[in-house]
């Protein structure tokens, strides 16, 4: 790996840490102003999300949905380039006693610093939207 492709890793790290933590405003400094957000399906969470507003109200939707148990509990993987991240992790919901764990391939676009895209990739996209539904 190069010092970008580490450095990258970083940047996406972090992020994930401010972001779960609830520290919103701090995750948001990752996000360029332009960042593009894309989720397949056709669920509640599915579709583009354009902007760190955008971005956050849909995980914001992702907490409601889920009634606040949507968590990620294993990042497997970190893979990155020069100009991109893929994170293989396992997230998980509960509701109702009942838990559903899931995995996905996450790929971060990351431009100076800044991460400018995130495309989610479902292992088990039925899966993945009766988390959510």
């Amino acid at each position: 790996m190069t010092q970008r492709s580490d450095a990258n890793i970083e940047t996406v790290k972090s992020f994930l840490e401010k972001a779960y933590s609830g520290a919103i405003p701090e995750a948001a400094r990752l996000l360029d102003e332009h960042v593009r957000l894309e989720i397949p399906g056709d669920g509640p969470i599915a579709g583009v999300h354009n902007g760190p507003d955008e971005f956050f109200a849909n995980f914001a939707r992702m907490l409601e949905t889920t009634e606040g148990s949507y968590t990620m509990t294993e990042q497997t993987d970190f893979c990155a380039s020069n100009d991109r991240v893929i994170l293989l992790a396992t997230e998980q919901v509960t509701r109702g006693g009942h838990t559903i764990n899931f995995r996905r391939a996450v790929r971060y676009d990351v431009t100076d610093g800044m991460i400018t895209a995130v495309t989610i990739y479902e292992a088990d996209p039925k899966l993945a939207e009766e988390a959510f539904r």
